[in-house]
């Protein structure tokens, strides 16, 4: 085994993860120009940027340093996993996970 394939295995790694992140945890709050502008992206470093200034401009008080609207998108989506869940599909795929958790950004 090379010395760099533990890297090569992180890297992967960071890169599912974000992956995830686009295809799930904010499947229906972006934006299709937001998703559009994140798979343009090259590395994990413009990724890990893209994910910063996302939730910064969903923050609804940045003098805070807790990001409400991050906090409850989450607690939402945990919620609904829980509660909503049908055979296989996560809650946050099914019709009530979905209007549960985006009814945040329409508020």
């Amino acid at each position: 085994m090379s010395a760099l394939a533990p890297l090569a295995l992180t890297q992967t790694q960071i890169s599912t993860t974000y992956q995830k992140w686009i295809d799930e945890d904010v499947f229906f709050i972006v934006q299709p120009e937001e998703r559009g502008a994140f798979e343009a992206l090259r590395s994990d470093g413009e990724r890990s940027e893209f994910f910063e200034q996302f939730w910064k401009r969903r923050d609804p008080d940045p003098r805070t340093s807790i990001n409400e609207m991050k906090e409850e998108h989450y607690r939402r989506i945990a919620y609904v996993n829980e509660r909503f869940r049908e055979k296989d599909k996560p809650g946050w795929k099914t019709e009530r996970g979905r209007t549960y958790t985006s009814a945040l950004t329409k508020t």
